[in-house]
């Protein structure tokens, strides 16, 4: 049976007392609570309103500009017919004009295009450009009017790549480098009411900046019912002569004072640096360059060097004098490039087989400048005559020198076969270097550079030398 627990009832009168006392208490309480001696309980934080002004003005949000979209290319009709001033036959010879014959070039389609179908690169402001890299740089052209022209003539070209077996190597060597690209087609734009070049692309690789894909593939021709009109006067036609760059102030260099060397009066310090590497009176190297400027052209020079005399500064050092003819042979080249000239240079040669430029600079020593310092370093890695010429088929340009390997290689040019010859690279930061060959008894045999015009390959073709001779006192 279940049990609960037993409340005793408590009588009437007690249960008015309580009831009136406790009333009684809660009055109390309320008083004290009102009263301004007890530190006040902090209201729930809340977000104070606005107080309305007299005349309230609305104030203006700045308009979010939208983010351009890609409008799709209108619809071409081939039978409306659009007038032209340059033919399909003059792009082709223009374009034809700037590959290398030696190169296996090839045009593989020649049409005309819409300027309404082209699709060119924007700017983020929605400036439309076409990337123009005909004379090496990474230069850009906008259309007038941000528009296309009404017609436009394209010309798509391949060739064989540009050989650079000691970048290629030097790349190999070191892990990895500074890459090397092989362009093969190229893109040309033109405008076809007045026959201006628009742009010229490689259409090999970094597509996402050069050229819509689909303009970059051959198509079949589109045929225009295309009316020729005469071009203007103020065109700028391409010429297939190279315009003449100017050429340097020559600096005269005062003959030194010491006695003159010749291939039987070496002094005795110098006699395997200069074995190694001749730059004796009477001998000479004749080098062809080939470059390929920024994917689109091609030119040839050909450069030779004759010493012309060689002074003894110390026991452990000489001074060199050469002439430097070089000649354009094809094609046009990158401003400031020093071709079609004739210059004398200066070079000072060490017993340790370091080369640089002659004088060194004013007021320092040997020791206090740092690019001799390097030099000094890098030949003793090498263990061969060390020359950091930059662009040596352009001009005499001195940088910092690396020899990344000491692993000896052969190297083919037209001029023969040569075996244990150093390679090393001559650095000029992230945009352009080159790497260099020498081969003892001969000399520099191959040099290949890349810059951002491109890149340039120079190999030796001819030379005529003359080693160190005993002296003939000393003779058996």
């Amino acid at each position: 049976m279940p049990r609960y627990p037993i409340v005793p009832r408590q009588p009437v009168p007690l249960r008015l007392r309580a009831l009136v006392m406790t009333s009684a208490l809660l009055l109390a309480v309320s008083a004290c609570r009102s009263s301004g001696t007890l530190t006040p309980r902090p209201q729930p934080l809340a977000t104070p309103s606005r107080t309305p002004s007299a005349s309230p003005t609305h104030t203006p949000q700045p308009t979010r500009t939208p983010a351009p979209t890609a409008t799709s290319l209108p619809t071409v009709d081939p039978a409306v017919p659009l007038s032209v001033a340059m033919t399909l036959d003059e792009a082709r010879a223009e374009v034809w004009s700037w590959l290398d014959p030696a190169h296996a070039p090839r045009i593989v389609s020649v049409d005309y295009v819409a300027g309404a179908a082209v699709a060119p690169d924007e700017f983020i402001s929605g400036e439309r450009f076409v990337f123009d890299y005909f004379g090496g740089m990474h230069d850009v052209r906008l259309p007038a009017e941000n528009r296309m022209p009404p017609t436009v003539v394209r010309v798509v070209a391949e060739c064989a790549p540009l050989d650079a077996p000691l970048l290629t190597q030097m790349v190999d060597f070191r892990g990895g480098g500074p890459g090397y690209d092989t362009p093969r087609r190229l893109v040309v734009l033109f405008d076809a009411t007045t026959g201006a070049r628009l742009g010229a692309m490689a259409a090999d690789g970094h597509k996402n900046v050069i050229v819509d894909s689909a303009l970059a593939a051959p198509t079949v021709a589109i045929t225009y019912r295309a009316t020729r009109i005469p071009p203007t006067a103020t065109v700028e036609r391409l010429s297939p002569i190279p315009t003449p760059m100017p050429t340097w102030t020559q600096v005269i260099v005062p003959t030194p004072v010491g006695p003159t060397v010749r291939a039987d009066s070496v002094p005795p310090a110098l006699r395997e640096a200069l074995t190694d590497y001749p730059l004796l009176p009477g001998n000479a190297w004749t080098w062809e360059s080939t470059s390929f400027e920024g994917g689109v052209k091609w030119s040839r020079s050909r450069m030779t060097e004759t010493v012309t005399g060689a002074w003894q500064i110390d026991d452990v050092r000489v001074a060199v004098r050469t002439r430097v003819e070089r000649r354009l042979e094809f094609g046009s080249t990158y401003p400031n490039a020093n071709f079609s000239s004739k210059s004398d240079e200066w070079r000072t040669v060490t017993s340790a087989g370091a080369v640089y430029g002659y004088p060194v600079a004013s007021g320092t020593t040997a020791g206090d400048h740092p690019f001799i310092t390097i030099t000094d370093r890098e030949v003793r890695r090498l263990r061969l005559p060390l020359e950091a010429l930059a662009f040596p088929h352009a001009d005499f340009y001195w940088s910092w020198p690396e020899a990344i390997t000491t692993t000896r290689i052969a190297v083919t040019t037209p001029a023969g076969r040569f075996e244990d010859c150093g390679a090393f690279e001559v650095i000029g930061g992230n945009s352009w270097a080159s790497v260099r060959a020498i081969c003892p008894g001969i000399g520099y045999v191959e040099t290949d550079s890349w810059s951002q015009y491109g890149t340039t390959v120079t190999r030796l073709v001819a030379y005529r030398v003359v080693l160190p001779r005993q002296p003939a006192a000393v003779r058996r």
